[in-house]
């Protein structure tokens, strides 16, 4: 759930670049310095604890192997979209200008905020059980309570 606001402010931070930008460079690097932390601080949180927290909400909580697993699969889609978009960045730039660049990375931004709805979800039902005394992900409790929720709703 942390991770959703910077990836909000990523994308409007983006759009104030592509818009304003040409006023100056005092204007474009502190734009550029409020993308740069806004991108910085969910990945490291995405790589790390997010992941951790992933596997215990999942009741894989004593699976030591599983966290590093699915931190190297985060850190490793990183890994291919920063290299794959190398032709993309200069086919756009080519055809439409850097603006477009920076909307269209807006664009990816706000779509990446809604990918992680899920993963927001689940931590929720877990917290709330959790602070309610009751039984958190994994445990068989928990999984037919969710159960009957999603039947009914």
């Amino acid at each position: 759930a942390a991770c959703a606001p910077f990836a909000l402010a990523t994308s409007a931070l983006l759009v104030a670049f592509a818009a304003f930008s040409d006023r100056g460079p005092g204007v474009a690097a502190a734009l550029m310095l409020g993308v740069g932390f806004c991108v910085a601080a969910p990945d490291g949180v995405l790589g790390g604890a997010a992941s951790k927290n992933l596997c215990d909400y999942n009741g894989h909580a004593d699976d030591a192997a599983l966290p590093p697993a699915v931190s190297g699969l985060v850190n490793g889609c990183g890994s291919v979209g920063a290299i794959a978009q190398g032709l993309g960045t200069a086919a756009l730039v080519d055809a439409c200008g850097w603006p477009a660049l920076f909307v269209t990375l807006a664009a990816v931004m706000a779509a990446a905020t809604g990918v992680l709805a899920p993963a927001i979800r689940v931590e929720r039902e877990y917290l709330d059980a959790a602070s309610a005394g009751g039984s958190t992900c994994g445990s068989e409790e928990f999984e037919e309570q969710r159960l009957r929720e999603s039947v009914s709703s």
